[in-house]
């Protein structure tokens, strides 16, 4: 759930929304507990 508010509080600052501190704002929110790993970020590409 917290990575879908993400996703579209990005799409919101790309459209002009959303300013980059709010977004910030959000990556702390949302993004603070997750761990990647060296094979997380190789999917993440491909």
């Amino acid at each position: 759930m917290l990575a879908a508010l993400h996703d579209t509080a990005t799409d919101l600052h790309k459209a002009g929304f959303m300013d980059l501190k709010s977004l910030r704002e959000y990556d702390a929110l949302c993004l603070d507990d997750e761990v990647f790993e060296a094979d997380d970020f190789v999917a993440q590409r491909s």
